[in-house]
């Protein structure tokens, strides 16, 4: 790999890694996903260090053109990141369910009480009259 390249990636996770520190010191981001654009931050840095590694990898597995081995690692990285957030998102909506239908309930008691109270408050009326 050129060091034009290599420099120019190690810049480029660099300011991955402050923008996510950014993010995560201003509450903007929490640390459990925050936790993966770190790593995803750090490999960034690695990678043009060890790009012979890669080069070794990518022909051990069979692949001659380098750079379509770091996309599938993406592909497969981005397939599992929207699988988690499917879950996260399945369980979100299983919690709106659930509070949808326990604050219809007390809307439903609030209701109730109001009309008991609204007819006893006529019933005393009526009896001082």
């Amino acid at each position: 790999m050129d060091i034009k390249a290599r420099i120019f990636i190690c810049l480029v996770s660099m300011a991955i890694l402050v923008f996510v520190i950014n993010f995560i010191r201003r509450k903007n981001l929490k640390e459990e996903y925050a936790l993966f654009w770190v790593i995803t931050g750090f490999l960034l840095l690695l990678a043009p260090i060890f790009s012979d590694a890669i080069e070794g990898l990518a022909h051990f597995v069979g692949i001659y053109y380098e750079p379509a081995l770091v996309f599938v690692i993406a592909i497969l990285g981005l397939l599992l990141i929207m699988f988690h957030y499917s879950v996260v998102i399945s369980k979100l909506a299983e919690q709106n369910k659930s509070l949808t239908q326990n604050l219809a309930l007390l809307e439903k008691k609030v209701n109730d009480i109001e009309k008991n109270y609204i007819s006893h408050d006529e019933k005393s009326a009526n009896a001082v009259i």
